[in-house]
């Protein structure tokens, strides 16, 4: 499946804005669909999920695209996300309410967090 055109579009204006080493979190990363584009961008990139499969097929996609996708195998009901870390975390297609007050904190002051998730026009 191909990056959210949204999503690379805004991943690649924050990269340019934050200049440096951003870091950016991938929630529920997958196989890497953005984890790859945030880590082509220039954002050290880092992703969790919780099949370990999934997250192995992420750091081989960054590979193959000679980028590094720092990846991280966890149940987030379980395990809390690292707080004040990251310019940017990314969550697509999943939907955890109880995860948004860890989601906030997980960002820098001045962070951002990008959140696309199904419309009712998806589901149909």
């Amino acid at each position: 499946m191909s990056p959210s055109p949204f999503i690379v579009e805004w991943t690649e204006r924050i990269a340019r804005e934050r200049g440096g080493n951003p870091r950016a979190l991938d929630v529920a990363m997958g196989r890497g669909r953005h984890a790859v584009p945030l880590a082509r961008a220039g954002f050290t990139t880092f992703g969790v999920d919780l099949r370990l499969d999934a997250v192995r097929e992420a750091i081989a996609a960054g590979a193959l695209e000679r980028v590094r996708v720092h990846g991280w195998c966890a149940d987030l009901t379980r395990h809390p996300l690292a707080r004040g870390r990251f310019d940017l975390v990314l969550v697509s297609r999943y939907l955890q309410r109880d995860l948004f007050p860890d989601l906030r904190t997980a960002v820098v002051p001045g962070g951002v967090v990008i959140y696309e998730t199904f419309t009712t026009a998806q589901r149909a």
